[in-house]
């Protein structure tokens, strides 16, 4: 066996490993449960998730019809897109 024949099988072995790491790690995330919806006070409701060592919080106010993501500011975002994760189906009825 050659030196480059060498350089070459490490450079496929390190390729399959990564693509392997990758697809359990998204296999992972993937089967990972919803997260809990909270219910905090007259219209508004909360779920946090954790991703790469930082906690989020989805937090939607059914009354102004506003939802929101936030770790350390509040932002917000459009309940369109959260309506598509399946635990605020039942909450987001207005769009």
């Amino acid at each position: 066996m050659t030196v480059g024949h060498l350089g070459e099988t490490m450079k496929k072995t390190t390729i399959t490993f990564i693509s392997f790491l990758l697809f359990f790690t998204v296999s992972g995330y993937c089967a990972e449960k919803s997260p809990e919806v909270k219910k905090l006070s007259n219209s508004w409701y909360s779920a946090s998730i954790y991703s790469n060592s930082i906690y989020f919080f989805y937090e939607v106010d059914t009354k102004a019809q506003l939802c929101f993501i936030s770790s350390q500011e509040k932002n917000p975002i459009p309940c369109s897109n959260l309506k598509k994760r399946p635990e605020w189906n039942d909450i987001i009825t207005w769009e």
